[in-house]
């Protein structure tokens, strides 16, 4: 294994935090290298990698840590709404959010099917950044539907999608599937979140449907990129006769 091959390993087990300590350290070289079967000098060289990207800081005589481990890593429930500014309240930041684009564009396969549409209709694509006090914690990428929403394109989004459209159109959400990979993100994401490039985050992939005049309709479909070195996501499952199972199935979160 090389050295940039054991990075990336070590990228995703920090991700899950499988190897992290409660106070942020990494098991010292000698460990990795039995661990992964490589030399101490292919750990130190991966470790160097991710000290530059930013993700880990050495500190001499103590060892290795995540970097901002204890200071600005925070856990979110699962059940939450993912990228909502409330929550950021919640956990003592004071959020901000930021729309960088509002323009009509043709929906995509995927984008379409989601929204009960034919490929290529017109569709809102929104983007918008959260951040909380000086850190940037996730860009989100929504998509609405003109058609449903006649003028949406000419609303102002500053504040939640969903309290928008339940003020304008009289919209009730009702349901959010949510799915969660862990990616690498493209570059102008990448650029938003101000990571590199080979830095993991966590994707959500979500539909909102809900209630409008009486119909069940999707409100909204959206993407959001998640920063993990900010956050980590957790559930609690119930267990025992009559209760109810896991909402977020293994299959559908790899964390």
């Amino acid at each position: 294994m090389k050295h940039d091959q054991l990075a990336q390993a070590l990228r995703l087990q920090i991700l899950t935090g499988e190897m992290v300590a409660a106070d942020g350290r990494l098991p010292g070289e000698r460990a990795l290298a039995a661990q992964f079967g490589v030399s101490r000098a292919t750990v130190r060289r991966a470790a160097e990698t991710l000290c530059r990207e930013g993700l880990l800081l050495q500190v001499q005589g103590k060892g290795t840590f995540v970097k901002n481990f204890q200071d600005s890593k925070r856990a979110q429930s699962l059940y939450s709404v993912t990228r909502c500014a409330q929550n950021y309240a919640e956990q003592g930041w004071e959020p901000r959010v930021t729309v960088l684009s509002q323009q009509l564009e043709p929906a995509g396969e995927r984008v379409a099917a989601c929204l009960g549409l034919a490929p290529g209709a017109r569709v809102l694509r929104l983007e918008k950044l959260y951040g909380a006090g000086r850190a940037v914690l996730n860009l989100s990428v929504s998509y609405l539907s003109p058609a449903e929403f006649p003028g949406v394109e000419r609303l102002d989004f500053s504040q939640p999608i969903c309290e928008v459209l339940r003020r304008r159109y009289g919209a009730q959400p009702c349901k959010t599937e949510n799915t969660i990979e862990a990616v690498l993100p493209p570059p102008e994401v990448a650029a938003h979140l101000r990571i590199s490039a080979t830095t993991p985050i966590l994707l959500f992939e979500s539909l909102t449907t809900g209630l409008r005049d009486g119909r069940t309709v999707p409100l909204e479909y959206y993407r959001t990129y998640h920063r993990t070195d900010q956050f980590r996501f957790r559930f609690t499952q119930a267990e025992g006769p009559g209760q109810a199972g896991p909402a977020v199935r293994q299959q559908d979160a790899k964390l």
